[in-house]
């Protein structure tokens, strides 16, 4: 139960869940009236999930090639009325995200984010910088190297020479 001010009046917000339904109620708190009501039904975890979280996990690391991880979630959770782990898990190197059937094992959705080295600001900098003086010198060079000049120019130049002998 939380007592919160909603529209100028103090109000209890109470969330809570039997097995198989949530409720969520807003109750004026000077007078007790029931203002908001909210009624689910849901399945109870135990029969919407055939597969263990261990399983979920063994599915995860199979796909993503990795034996070795640590989880930091592995969540049961219904998502457009089925039940899925959502699990999260990294590596030295890498952090994954995976929604894994809570029935079948099957991966629906998984991510992937390879962490960056651990390269100083300074040397990333030196780097670009590198990289920016070398594109400047390759233009530079192409600006140096002579054009191809047109040898029928020169052809025309050496017939005017020939008239004025005569």
């Amino acid at each position: 139960a939380e007592l919160d001010e909603e529209d100028g009046a103090w109000v209890y917000e109470l969330k809570f869940h039997t097995e198989d339904s949530e409720y969520e109620y807003v109750v004026d708190a000077n007078s007790g009236k029931v203002l908001e009501f909210e009624h689910e039904e849901q399945k109870t975890q135990k029969a919407a999930a055939s597969l263990t979280v261990a399983e979920a996990k063994k599915a995860a690391l199979k796909h993503a090639g990795v034996s070795d991880a640590t989880f930091t979630k592995a969540e049961l959770d219904e998502e457009d009325g089925a039940w899925v782990y959502e699990l999260k898990f990294h590596t030295e190197d890498s952090e994954y995200e995976y929604v894994v059937d809570a029935n079948s094992g099957k991966v629906l959705e998984f991510e992937c984010e390879k962490e960056r080295a651990n390269v100083s600001d300074d040397e990333e900098n030196d780097k670009d910088n590198d990289d920016e003086r070398k594109e400047d010198k390759d233009e530079l060079e192409d600006k140096d190297e002579p054009e191809d000049r047109d040898e029928s120019d020169d052809d025309d130049d050496d017939d005017d020479d020939d008239d004025d002998e005569d």
